[in-house]
């Protein structure tokens, strides 16, 4: 249990020092929203290392530049995402799950979806389907699973990230 403890307080530590720099604003999701991403590489600059659930440690490409933070697999490249190149993904149709989310978080004890007011693409292109937004919970479901099973320890995370 100690390890499990380590690993949830440095999450919430990053969550929190994210939070405190003005890199993570989250804003609830109520009514419509529009979205379509700018490719302005904002979110593949995330100071906050990329978590990988076990279906992305099944890619080869992402598990080749993945290391371990605290016990996670995930992905580091100094600040910015290894496959983001020259403003372009070299991995978008097998990145990450956290990455087919982003913008979108999704709190599973309130049931709610949230949104980064700092995304650029917020705003643009098409109002986000309910279609959408299942995939967005499963995606976000599954990265929730992949870093704890324990309940409490998950409603901490969920805290420091939402509240």
């Amino acid at each position: 249990m100690e390890k499990t403890s380590k690993k949830v307080n440095k999450i919430i530590s990053e969550i929190r020092k994210l939070k405190r720099n003005g890199f993570l604003k989250l804003k609830p999701l109520q009514g419509e929203v529009r979205f379509k991403c700018q490719r302005c590489g904002k979110c593949c600059n995330s100071p906050l290392p990329i978590i990988l659930t076990k279906e992305d440690q099944k890619n080869t490409e992402v598990i080749k530049k993945s290391s371990t933070w605290y016990g996670f697999k995930v992905l580091k490249g100094n600040g910015k995402c290894p496959f983001f190149e020259k403003g372009r993904c070299k991995i978008h149709s097998k990145r990450p799950t956290v990455c087919k989310a982003y913008p979108f978080h999704y709190d599973p004890f309130t049931k709610k979806f949230y949104f980064d007011e700092n995304c650029p693409g917020i705003g643009h292109g098409k109002i986000v389907s309910q279609q959408k937004l299942r995939e967005i919970k499963n995606y976000r479901l599954s990265f929730w699973r992949s870093i704890t099973s324990d309940t409490k320890s998950l409603l901490k995370i969920c805290q420091a990230f939402f509240l």
